[in-house]
């Protein structure tokens, strides 16, 4: 998979001011950036059942084409673990995203325990989710796929 296909984790000033301007709506969601837009549509897709976790369930998910999107975490040490996840999105057309961490991409999907005060605890690393379905259309959903037409 070319460069051009893999989404970074942090858009350039411009297009993270394009997708502020077109957000129009108001508070929090006006300054949301990839990462948060990513996160957001991640714990739709957990709340609707529609997360495969780990590599045995990403790979499954990818190769019988009942996926959507790709997160990966860019701190995966294996690079046949990354190849292969490439290699399986660019055959199948799906998009791909790279997550900061793995243990923040765990988080995102819900592998940890939360603590009285809503600080994740016992985070579960996951060096790869795949989103089978998205769930609700809303805001954040919209930015992530705006992000795919830009290339």
């Amino acid at each position: 998979m070319s460069e051009e296909q893999i989404k970074e984790e942090k858009l350039s000033g411009s297009e993270e001011e394009e997708i502020n301007e077109e957000s129009g709506s108001e508070g929090e969601e006006e300054s949301m950036d990839l990462m948060t837009a990513v996160q957001r549509v991640l714990k739709s897709a957990l709340r609707n059942d529609s997360l495969a976790k780990g590599l045995n369930e990403s790979i499954r998910a990818l190769d019988s084409g009942r996926a959507r999107l790709c997160v990966l975490a860019s701190d995966v040490d294996d690079p046949k673990y990354v190849n292969v996840i490439t290699t399986l999105c660019s055959e199948n057309n799906i998009q791909l995203i790279k997550a900061p961490s793995r243990e923040s991409l765990g988080e995102w999907v819900g592998l940890c325990k939360i603590d009285e005060e809503g600080v994740a605890q016992k985070i579960i690393k996951t060096s790869c989710v795949v989103v089978k379905e998205y769930g609700d259309q809303n805001q954040a959903l919209n930015i992530v796929l705006k992000s795919f037409n830009k290339n």
